[in-house]
């Protein structure tokens, strides 16, 4: 494995990301060398992730072994020095030395000699601590402020997303939430019934799942689905190629299996549909016996989408583009079910795409709300008698989920929630809907509410 190929290609990117704040998984996608080995892409992609995760309290630690000021440094001395904290602080295998040693090298290939001068003094100062992270977490209850602005810097939350969190689920729920999303995820592969567990574990060559985890699933889903922690190996097969394994996290598939519960010969919607998991669980669910029709306004995902449907050999699923805030392409129709994948913050991914944490403000959050209830507004025309919308996010959100979903039930008052739960799990918690935290699982957390039309 050529680790100089990996933190060339993590500074590449981490250096895109700080200069410009666009999404990272752009420039992962785009600055990662498809011609790497896996090994050195999974070593670069974990690098990446990791230091934009920690981000707020690598650059805690920083302000402790430089007397420079973070916010005038280079950019590309700043990613050097980030990316190079992060492996002396988290990765506990690779010695220090030659972290030290391969980011002086990288200071002196893309900035010049004098950077890289700095960039060794920096960081053998840092790599002199013993236990650095603990010595850190030290330094911050050290610090004479309250516990957001402690927890803050400890797990790199922007201080008003933890006092929103503390005002909406109470300290030690905040705290564990932002502690499952600082972890890596478990990465969801569903497999077609036709398929037995051991078949697919014995012809990818996989280890059984740990049973202590399995067992929290719900059982439905627990007996079509396996856990992995890299994709290529699954992508790759010939599984997946012919339609028998889908990406699917277990929060958006409980959504569709339990919420939606799409039955044979039903007409459903499926508003914001693109990259189209839910829409093609829904169809399989289905027998693809009834209809689906998929609404999107991008059309880059909606080609996305229409590959994996064609991949997985779906005909009952239609593609329409258009804005579901207005849905002027449907004209009178009316659907047994519309489930509504609601932008959002997106703040149940960050264990997948930790810049997502830093994106977003309170003006953000109710622009969105807005953009949601104008959504539901429009879905609700959709709806026959009898019928019902499910409402979802991949985030945790009171203002975009629960306060989203009082104001739909008050401005049409011919909507319900139904007493009974289609899940019955005794950690889930229910305020006008269910949230999913992503501690329960090790998977996505979000938002999922079902409203019957009487």
């Amino acid at each position: 494995m050529s680790k100089n190929k990996a933190r060339d290609a993590a500074y590449h990117i981490l250096q895109q990301y700080f200069e410009t704040g666009r999404p990272l998984g752009f420039f992962i996608d785009n600055l990662l060398d498809p011609g790497m080995l896996q090994v050195d892409k999974n070593l670069a992609y974990n690098m990446v992730k990791g230091t934009v995760r920690n981000w707020m309290l690598l650059d805690y630690g920083l302000s402790r072994v430089s007397d420079r000021e973070i916010k005038k440094l280079d950019l590309n001395v700043a990613a050097i020095l980030r990316l190079g904290l992060y492996q002396l602080f988290f990765l506990e295998k690779v010695p220090s030395y030659s972290i030290v040693d391969e980011s002086v090298k990288l200071a002196r290939r893309y900035v010049h000699v004098g950077a890289s001068k700095f960039v060794n003094a920096v960081l053998r100062k840092a790599a002199n601590w013993k236990n650095p992270i603990q010595y850190l977490y030290l330094l911050i209850d050290q610090e004479k402020a309250g516990l957001e602005y402690k927890l803050s810097l400890k797990y790199s939350f922007p201080l008003w997303l933890v006092e929103y969190w503390f005002q909406s689920y109470g300290t030690a729920t905040a705290e564990k939430i932002m502690q499952s999303l600082n972890q890596n995820p478990d990465t969801f592969i569903r497999f077609n019934s036709v398929l037995t567990r051991a078949q697919v574990i014995e012809k990818l060559s996989l280890r059984e799942p740990r049973d202590s985890v399995e067992k929290q699933m719900p059982p439905e889903l627990a007996s079509i689905n396996f856990r992995v922690m890299t994709l290529g190996q699954i992508v790759e097969s010939q599984l997946f190629r012919e339609g028998y394994l889908t990406v699917q996290d277990l929060s958006s598939q409980i959504a569709v299996k339990y919420f939606l519960n799409p039955k044979p010969g039903e007409k459903i919607l499926d508003l914001c549909a693109a990259p189209g998991g839910k829409s093609i669980f829904a169809s399989e669910l289905m027998k693809q016996d009834g209809s689906i029709v998929a609404i999107d306004i991008n059309q880059a995902k909606l080609a996305k989408m229409e590959e994996n449907i064609e991949r997985l050999k779906l005909e009952n699923i239609t593609l329409v583009r258009d804005d579901a805030t207005k849905l002027d392409s449907l004209g009178t129709q009316v659907f047994d079910k519309v489930f509504v994948d609601a932008p959002c913050s997106a703040w149940g991914t960050i264990s997948k795409n930790p810049d997502a944490k830093y994106a977003r403000d309170y003006a953000e959050i109710r622009r969105l709300a807005q953009n949601s209830y104008k959504i539901l507004s429009k879905a609700a025309q959709h709806v026959k008698p009898g019928g019902e919308v499910i409402f979802y996010t991949c985030t945790l959100s009171p203002i975009e989920n629960q306060q989203t979903i009082n104001k739909f039930l008050a401005a049409f008052p011919e909507y319900y929630i139904p007493p009974d739960l289609p899940l019955s799990m005794a950690n889930l918690t229910v305020d006008a809907g269910v949230e999913i935290m992503p501690y329960y699982f090790n998977s996505e957390g979000g938002f999922v509410c079902r409203m019957v039309k009487r």
